[in-house]
């Protein structure tokens, strides 16, 4: 899921991942270990560079942007759709 856009402000934390302060997922960094990573390594704080997007996934064991970082718009194939 894009939960991040141009412009946002982006932490992540020990525990949770924010976009603008607001909390996206929790579960913090779980997935450290399979990387053969500390968390330390993960832990920062940025503002998304124009063109770059944030994914973020509902589970605690998602390698999304808190682990691989953002994605710039060139990779992102496919049309996205309002559910309501």
């Amino acid at each position: 899921i894009v939960d991040g856009m141009p412009g946002d402000k982006v932490s992540i934390t020990q525990d949770e991942n924010l976009i603008n302060g607001e909390s996206v997922g929790t579960g913090g960094l779980l997935l450290v270990n399979t990387l053969q990573k500390t968390p330390e390594d993960f832990i920062k704080t940025y503002i998304i560079p124009d063109k770059e997007y944030f994914f973020a996934g509902r589970t605690n064991n998602s390698f999304d942007s808190r682990y691989w970082g953002t994605a710039h718009h060139d990779q992102v194939l496919g049309r996205a759709y309002a559910i309501y």
